[in-house]
């Protein structure tokens, strides 16, 4: 026996198929105390009192609509820990239609594919005129899986076999999507832990493998990156601990869209193809998520993201960058140590390759600075370079600071030093710009002076650039919590860029740095609960680097310390209004976590 615990898991499966079988023998294995059972009604009061302390959720035999939701809201309000809580909280999560329509409006940054339903042929042949649905197109059940029931429209005759109203309701449309493929990424505890490519077999349409599809592990870091993120936001958004989120590439634009969402996925040829253990993993989740040792959140956070590094896909670096230069820990050296290559190349010709992609990609950085944030929108504008020469400077501060490599000398020959130079000089001749591009205009600023070691005119002068833009920053008539949250991460990064990113202390100018520590302070405090917590968290790692304790730092701390996700053990904004354009997925909340970390480290 691997584990022995205290804890017993119910799992709730009215099957007995290969994933059931996986479950229960891995959780023999492990010496886990699992019981496997149906829920047939809920008369049965004997059943409630059975239950062990988690509850991991596949089916059951109660009515889908109203009886598994009140059953599961029933354990929840009973403080049992429901792993798959989603059809309580959702009850309509298993509808393809709503899946696209609460997505889409729940983020603007995944594709969603416009799904409709009809009540009769005849609205279906207008939706047809009116182009809202091009030939061909895709019928597939409202409710359904596996591929079964998915048709291809590929001719207006083939509307004359659809004479059955019944079977229109049923079903949704959506048009056909050209690709070679599709993916599916397998989330376990709000993290992706691998995905696959499905490939319909010849001459048909339809990916699943189920349907006679082959899979594939996908190992293409940077496209398993973009799945990661996507996935790890659908899960966040429906509240799944454990899901199958669906994804397609539309082979003309390159673009990806959100397919489709199972909450009660089948893993059998994904297991096949990438090698992982899921049911391992999933009663892994189980022993994490139950917290039967008593953990505090600290030490809980602190264990996710020791044991799930690896699944942190696109956000490794910035995660294992932060914690080695604040901790110095040479553990997380040995991680940025193999993310090496991607971030700088393994010689300096691979490391040219990236500085030219970064240039000629500019308009995709400099969407990054905007992120839909209109009160960048003009401001950027003028500024077209700012983010790739930003994202160019950080990779050189990097190098020096984790690896003691200067890659100027390779910087040099894509961009001129008076290109430099100029637009430092534009930023600060346009100070309503410069507050408005906050941290990006900032950052730009001690980047350009580690760059040039502080020569050429480029030394940071924090005195004057705080009376540059100290009157926009006391200005009290703005409302808009975007443009305070800006301002508040514009006094931040002062600070931040001050350190290089946490790889020096602050000496110069201390009484500068504590004024402005004071006013973001002082605007957090006016506006607290309209903050995201990310904003609170790096407000106290600013005083951490400046040694002082900021006076709302246990109030701040409470709070994180109750923001732990309902599906794992990292930080989510729970109590704040500004936690609207805030992430909650795992990867998107990273961010907030590292920060939590490094203030408890």
């Amino acid at each position: 026996m691997e584990y022995k615990w205290v804890m017993k898991i119910s799992y709730i499966s009215k099957t007995s198929t290969w994933n059931d079988d996986q479950i229960l023998k891995e959780a023999e294995k492990m010496g886990i105390d699992l019981e496997k059972i149906d829920v047939k009604n809920l008369n049965n009061q004997e059943i409630f009192k059975s239950l062990g302390d988690i509850i991991l959720w596949r089916s059951s035999s109660l009515e889908p609509r109203s009886g598994r939701a009140i059953f599961l809201s029933l354990l929840i309000k009973s403080g049992k820990k429901v792993i798959n809580r989603s059809i309580a909280d959702f009850p309509g999560v298993v509808f393809k239609q709503f899946q696209q329509k609460y997505l889409k409006e729940s983020t603007k940054k995944i594709n969603t594919i416009p799904t409709f339903t009809f009540n009769s042929v005849e609205e279906l042949r207008k939706a047809i005129n009116e182009g809202l649905l091009k030939i061909p197109f895709i019928k597939k059940p409202n409710l359904g899986s596996k591929g079964f029931g998915v048709e291809l429209v590929s001719d207006i005759e083939d509307l004359n076999k659809f004479d059955n109203e019944e079977e229109i309701k049923k079903n949704i449309f959506q048009n056909f999507i050209k690709n070679d493929g599709d993916y599916r990424v397998l989330v376990i505890g709000g993290r992706p832990i691998g995905a696959i490519k499905r490939i319909g077999k010849e001459g048909s349409f339809v990916n699943n493998v189920s349907m006679g599809g082959q899979a594939v592990a996908v190992e293409d870091e940077k496209l398993k990156s973009e799945l990661f993120q996507i996935a790890s936001q659908v899960a966040a958004v429906f509240n799944l601990g454990f899901c199958g989120v669906d994804i397609i590439r539309d082979s003309d634009s390159n673009e990806l869209f959100f397919l489709e969402l199972n909450t009660v996925p089948q893993w059998e040829g994904f297991q096949k193809s990438t090698g992982i253990n899921v049911a391992r993993e999933l009663l892994m989740y189980c022993k994490e998520f139950s917290n039967e040792e008593g953990k505090k959140t600290p030490e809980l956070v602190n264990d996710c993201y020791k044991k799930h590094f690896n699944k942190l896909a696109g956000k490794k670096f910035h995660f294992a960058s932060r914690m080695f230069l604040w901790t110095k820990d040479n553990k997380y050296l040995k991680e940025l140590d193999k993310l090496k290559e991607e971030n700088f190349g393994n010689s300096d010709e691979e490391f040219r390759k990236i500085v030219e992609r970064i240039l000629k990609n500019k308009e995709s950085y400099k969407k990054r600075v905007y992120n839909n944030k209109k009160v960048r929108k003009e401001s950027i504008d003028k500024f077209p370079y700012l983010g790739a020469y930003n994202e160019i400077l950080f990779r050189n501060m990097m190098s020096k600071n984790i690896f003691g490599k200067d890659l100027r000398f390779i910087i040099k020959d894509f961009v001129k030093d008076e290109d430099l130079i100029e637009m430092r000089k534009m930023l600060i001749e346009n100070k309503n710009d410069f507050v408005k591009l906050s941290t990006f205009a900032s950052n730009y600023l001690f980047f350009l002076e580690e760059y040039f070691e502080g020569e050429k005119e480029t030394k940071v002068n924090i005195k004057d650039i705080f009376n540059l833009i100290k009157e926009n920053i006391l200005e009290e008539k703005i409302t808009d919590i975007e443009e305070i949250r800006n301002k508040v991460y514009l006094l931040t990064h002062l600070i931040i860029g001050a350190s290089g990113f946490y790889a020096k202390s602050i000496k110069e100018d201390r009484e500068v740095f504590l004024e402005i520590l004071k006013i973001a302070e002082k605007i957090v405090k006016k506006n607290y609960f309209n903050l995201t917590l990310d904003v609170k968290l790096e407000l106290i790692v600013c005083g951490r680097m400046l040694k002082v304790d900021v006076e709302i730092e246990k109030m701040i701390k409470e709070e994180a310390n109750q923001s732990l996700s309902d599906i794992n053990n990292f930080l989510v904004d729970k109590f704040n209004s500004g936690k609207k354009v805030s992430p909650i997925s795992f990867l998107g909340s990273e961010h907030r976590n590292v920060l939590y970390l490094m203030i408890n480290s």
